[in-house]
């Protein structure tokens, strides 16, 4: 019987014959976009594609050259990802929890204190304005229009007396002028005659006097008329204050038939047919759902990222996989003094009708769109830093930059002059396009960093090319070669 060997493994020879095959570009371009693994890494030291062999190969050649050359891996230029520069959000945002309500919801409460014979409406009936939505007892109210409406015909007759009093008075009045210009002109004449000799002194004397009676009886009945005038017009005042008080008491019987002042829903009820409701006691909650907003609390940290018209994400639990838009439209400017909270209503632009009380979940966009990039691309100016401080700077989702390692072209934030608190960095630009393309080391101001992504503040624009990863240091003015991950 023969024996068959057993199958091996392929040898590196193998391994390193299939390597071969391809060209040295493409399998730079593997390395850098990490497709080559460890297996195959080896191979390529062994055939001489490698990083190490590169390294090794240059040194064998410049030494065969008497140290005058460099290697063919050292004069490739470095292969580049290009990216495009966009404007967005470097904040994701923030979700809140609030719950909806109507922009205008109002409690219907008695003006009264009377028992209630009527209360038709139940939660979510529909009312319009002016409908008569409760029916309280008239009785005492009635009583009472009725009694002030006596005491106003007792005003009146007051008055009515007053006046013809008056009249009197006056009647009166002019008789008494009547008599006092007889006894004026009988005393001229007898005073005459008596002088004369025609009649006795004491008739003269006799005339005098009737004239100053008359002249009295003038005066009183002129005071009289005044008194009588002044009673008129007291009797006047009391007739309309009388008046008044029917006016009131018919508006107190008015407010016993209860009108809805909006059309809306009615939301809640407080009370029931037969109960006593007290002046100022809810009735019933109306709310107008034909305009709903969301009201939610946010830290006083967070309200620099709210503002008024800001647009906002609303997702509510009673209607899963629908987003409704709103806006931001109040920003109360008191905080809970117990929570520390600030309160925002956000007003929903829809025209359907949702609901109210239904958790709402809302979120607020991110800050102001600003141009941000990813942070490998500020190290592609350094040396190799080794994995361990690469995984670190891939890690850091916090609001510090990554660490600077020792290079003569580096992006390490650094203070900008006159503002210890702004921080630049280095990041390289396509400078010139073509079949070889140049970058340029460009100065960026930096701002926040978040989710492995940077924010330039100053130094880069939309729509710029830029270089977010190299296989190689890169330095000001380099040819690079474009990878196949680019974008451009």
């Amino acid at each position: 019987m023969t024996l068959k060997p057993a199958p091996q493994a392929a040898s590196p020879t193998t391994a390193q014959a299939t390597i071969r095959a391809m060209n040295r570009a493409t399998v730079q371009t593997l390395l850098l976009l990490g497709l080559l693994t460890s297996p195959l890494t080896i191979g390529l030291s062994g055939c001489g594609l490698g990083p190490a062999a590169e390294s090794s190969q240059g040194e064998g050649q410049g030494a065969g050259r008497g140290g005058g050359g460099r290697g063919d891996a050292e004069d490739a230029p470095p292969t580049v990802e290009i990216l495009q520069a966009s404007s967005g959000s470097l904040d994701d945002g923030q979700t809140y929890t609030g719950s909806t309500e109507p922009r205008q919801q109002i409690e219907i409460k008695s003006q009264l204190t009377a028992q209630i014979l009527s209360l038709p409406l139940a939660v979510g009936d529909r009312v319009t304005q002016g409908e008569v939505i409760a029916q309280l007892d008239p009785k005492l109210l009635q009583a009472n229009l009725g009694e002030a409406q006596a005491e106003l015909a007792v005003r009146q007759a007051e008055l009515s007396q007053a006046k013809s009093s008056l009249a009197e008075t006056q009647a009166a009045i002019s008789q008494a002028e009547a008599e006092l210009s007889q006894a004026q002109a009988d005393g001229r004449r007898l005073s005459s005659l008596a002088q004369s000799g025609a009649i006795p002194q004491q008739q003269a004397d006799q005339a005098q006097t009737d004239q100053r009676v008359a002249e009295q009886r003038l005066r009183l009945a002129q005071e009289q008329a005044r008194t009588k005038q002044e009673a008129i017009a007291a009797a006047q005042q009391r007739l309309t204050a009388q008046t008044a008080v029917i006016a009131q008491e018919q508006e107190r019987l008015a407010l016993s038939q209860i009108q809805a002042p909006i059309s809306g829903v009615v939301l809640a009820r407080q009370l029931e047919a037969g109960d006593l409701a007290q002046a100022g006691q809810a009735l019933l909650t109306l709310g107008d759902l034909q305009e709903t907003q969301v009201v939610i609390e946010v830290t006083d940290q967070d309200r620099s990222k709210v503002a008024l018209g800001q647009p906002v994400q609303v997702q509510l639990d009673a209607f899963p996989g629908q987003r409704f838009p709103g806006r931001v439209s109040q920003i109360s400017p008191l905080a809970n003094p117990a929570s520390r909270l600030i309160p925002i209503e956000i007003a929903l632009e829809t025209s359907e009708v949702l609901g109210s009380g239904l958790l709402a979940r809302v979120r607020l966009d991110g800050d102001v769109a600003a141009v941000s990039v990813p942070q490998s691309a500020l190290e592609v100016g350094r040396g190799d830093r080794g994995p361990a401080a690469d995984q670190a700077a891939a890690g850091n989702n916090s609001d510090q930059p990554p660490g600077q390692a020792p290079s003569s072209r580096t992006a390490t934030p650094q203070p900008s002059p006159g503002n210890d608190s702004t921080k630049t960095g280095t990041i390289f630009i396509l400078s010139a396009s073509g079949s070889e393309p140049q970058v340029q080391a460009q100065t960026v101001t930096l701002g926040s960093f978040s989710n492995g992504q940077a924010e330039i503040l100053a130094g880069l624009s939309a729509g710029d090319l830029y270089i977010a990863k190299s296989d190689q240091p890169l330095t000001d003015g380099q040819t690079v070669r474009r990878s196949l991950a680019s974008e451009f």
